[in-house]
């Protein structure tokens, strides 16, 4: 897969006359082996701090595309979904000229916890070095490295390789109603 992907990012860099990237990280643990996408999902803040803020809004709402891309079905109004999937996202300071961006999300099975099992089916964490603090360019390609080839295999750390202008050339493809 990524020497699949090195030449696609290559031949878009060459075309925008970009020549910046962004490295991600990931390591996913997961128990999703049957791919039973007909179950609902909610997309909530892992923190609680995040609920009414217009950013976690945002990632929430591209991330619930990748699951119903995936074949999930978001939940109507008052509807309690099968699937909880929360959702967070930060900045850490790394060293004194660059950051740690960090996006993951655990998806838990509310059946299996009504049932008094471990509802706990997914666990996934990307991170990312860089002098940038613009979330709105760097949470895009996180939430994509997160979603790629979702569930993802297990325990390994992969790591991947985007063009820093990826958010735009994805809006330039998909147009505003499928960017994500």
């Amino acid at each position: 897969m990524k020497k699949a992907l090195l030449p696609l990012v290559i031949a878009v860099l060459l075309l925008t006359g970009c020549a910046s990237f962004v490295q991600t990280e990931r390591k996913v643990f997961h128990v999703m082996f049957d791919k039973n996408t007909e179950r609902s999902f909610a997309v909530v803040p892992g923190d609680a701090a995040k609920r009414e803020n217009l950013e976690f809004t945002h990632h929430a709402a591209r991330t619930s595309m990748y699951f119903k891309d995936l074949g999930y079905r978001m939940i109507k109004p008052g509807e309690d979904p099968d699937l909880v999937i929360f959702l967070d996202y930060g900045i850490n300071r790394a060293t004194s000229q660059t950051y740690r961006r960090f996006l993951s999300i655990a998806v838990f099975d509310q059946k299996l916890k009504a049932g008094g099992k471990n509802p706990l089916l997914y666990q996934g964490e990307v991170f990312s070095e860089g002098t940038s603090l613009n979330t709105a360019k760097i949470m895009p390609i996180l939430i994509d490295t997160l979603m790629r080839d979702f569930p993802g295999r297990i325990g390994n750390d992969e790591k991947f390789t985007y063009p820093a202008n990826f958010d735009e050339l994805v809006y330039e493809k998909n147009g505003p109603e499928n960017a994500r």
